[in-house]
């Protein structure tokens, strides 16, 4: 069981960007009601559970690598839900970039948000998932937490994750005129640029 983090998290992320409050409330809403332990329920489907992931971005901040996801068929981050053995979502966040794209810890360079709470995600997005009957799962969110990493561009790189179509650098004026990516876009381009000046 992870241990009740995510709510410094949330309140530090907000006093970041207190815009996305709204969009947060279903989260803080569920803590409320639930308690935090449910957030790293992957099987709570009556509101929602944490997944985490990771923008990788080529150390000049030209490209952005990202993975065909065949269920949501398209291209996204790579990331996954938390598992029992997560320490928190920064962890996990590891975990699944190691497992779909063969990048270690050793290989990725961190670039936190706040150094004070490294573990306050570039992003927290809510998003709906639908139902999927094969997997048993019913209409539910996902809350995730995404980090921001960069990598030399020639970094060898391995689709390991069985459930993904394939994986692709794109340049990063592409991924920034996606519309889901619009608002991580703009604050990775920002954090990026305020971290090496």
């Amino acid at each position: 069981m992870i241990e009740p983090i995510f709510s410094p998290i949330l309140t530090r992320y907000l006093e970041l960007f207190p815009d996305e409050a709204p969009k947060l409330n279903i989260v803080s809403g569920q803590i409320a009601a639930k308690g935090e332990a449910s957030l790293w329920d992957r099987h709570e489907f009556d509101s929602g559970h944490a997944t985490a992931a990771g923008f990788i971005v080529s150390d000049d901040g030209a490209e952005i690598l990202l993975v065909a996801h065949p269920i949501f068929k398209r291209l996204l981050q790579p990331g996954g839900h938390m598992e029992p053995g997560d320490a928190d979502p920064l962890q996990a966040a590891y975990r699944e970039i190691a497992e779909e794209v063969g990048l270690r810890k050793d290989v990725l360079r961190y670039r936190p948000l706040d150094a004070a709470l490294p573990l306050v995600p570039i992003d927290i997005d809510v998003h709906a998932v639908a139902a999927n009957a094969k997997r048993q799962e019913q209409d539910h969110y996902h809350y995730d937490s995404r980090y921001l990493f960069t990598v030399p561009r020639d970094t060898a790189l391995s689709l390991l994750a069985a459930e993904l179509d394939g994986l692709q650098w794109l340049s990063f004026a592409e991924f920034a005129a996606i519309p889901d990516f619009v608002r991580p876009a703009a604050k990775i381009k920002t954090l990026l640029a305020a971290q090496t000046s």
